[in-house]
């Protein structure tokens, strides 16, 4: 009829669920996709956790007025995406690839910059910043992010013809065009990944 604690330290769930306020709608989310159990085991994990109001933005791009209304396969795929099954801290980030995948099996990337008053920030996959980070927890690390991080949907094709600056690379854009590798730039974004 005792309970004993081994750690004052919180597991990844409890931390968004108790110990950050400002993301409380994520751990919501994790709890709601079924991975709870799995971030209060021990482990080594990152998770990268967007606030409550990146949440909301996220929910309403998608065409819902919450992400309680989303379906459930959609947050188990938004919770996969921002985690990791490594112990990531920002003192081993590169500017580039990360040392591991996400859930989803995909790299995310980072990048530091410095903003108007010359202060360092991070940036995960040109999508969010990190506005607080190296948040320990007994199995792992929270780094809270501005923003909730989304799969690319383009092929390197589309985006060429649709983000590029107009007018600015016609040359290089007609080159392709009239290259044998067009077909292979027009996969689809989650089957082949390319750099152009």
């Amino acid at each position: 009829d005792k309970t004993y604690a081994v750690s004052e330290v919180p597991m990844i769930d409890d931390y968004l669920l108790t110990q950050d306020s400002l993301l409380s709608e994520f751990g919501e989310i994790v709890k709601e996709a079924g991975y709870q159990g799995t971030l209060h085991a021990y482990g080594a994990y990152t998770c990268f956790a967007p606030d409550n109001d990146a949440v909301a933005t996220w929910a309403v791009a998608q065409g819902y007025a919450s992400w309680v209304e989303m379906p459930k396969e959609k947050l188990v795929e938004m919770v996969k995406f921002h985690l990791i099954n490594d112990t990531l801290a920002t003192s081993t980030f590169v500017d580039g690839r990360l040392a591991s995948p996400n859930g989803m099996k995909r790299y995310l990337t980072t990048m530091t910059y410095l903003d108007e008053d010359n202060n360092a920030y991070i940036e995960v996959n040109r999508q969010a910043r990190i506005t607080s980070k190296d948040n320990r927890c007994d199995n792992g690390i929270v780094h809270r992010i501005d923003n909730v991080l989304t799969m690319a949907t383009k092929s390197v094709y589309q985006s060429m013809k649709e983000d590029l600056p107009a007018g600015k690379y016609n040359i290089f854009i007609e080159a392709v065009d009239n290259s044998s590798y067009v077909e292979m730039l027009q996969q689809p974004a989650d089957s082949s990944w390319y750099t152009l």
